[in-house]
């Protein structure tokens, strides 16, 4: 075996290149490895931009709804003052949520309605037979 060296040239050694700053800059780039974004982070974000999202989306539907009750009211408040010179209106909407409704002009008219009232009161408490109607 030693004669089949001889017969090959000599290995030639190899010489260590020398590094300038650049070089060593990017040995430590690809020496560091890059920080992976943990999953939960990522998950943490998405929740953060859902909730965001919920709230944004809630706070329109709240706009919008009382925008719209409003319009209703005044609708109703219009078509009832061609009858009416002055009303209360108590009751639920269909949704469950109470609806007050007081139209007068001046303090006189108030006054009249809350007497009216308290008779209406008065009249059902004291065991009247079924609503009232006046």
């Amino acid at each position: 075996m030693m004669s089949d060296n001889k017969d090959q040239p000599p290995r030639k050694r190899a010489v260590k290149k020398k590094t300038r700053v650049d070089d060593i800059e990017d040995i430590e780039k690809k020496e560091t490895p890059k920080k992976k974004r943990s999953p939960r982070v990522n998950r943490k974000k998405m929740a953060e931009r859902l909730i965001r999202d919920a709230l944004e989306s809630h706070l329109e539907y709240q706009a919008v709804k009382k925008t719209t009750e409003k319009q209703d009211l005044h609708f109703l408040t219009s078509v009832i003052e061609e009858y009416l010179e002055n009303f209360i209106i108590l009751g639920y909407n269909y949704h469950g949520d109470p609806v007050q409704l007081v139209s007068t002009g001046n303090q006189q008219q108030a006054d009249a309605l809350g007497t009216s009232i308290h008779r209406f009161i008065m009249k059902n408490l004291s065991g009247g037979n079924g609503p009232a109607i006046f």
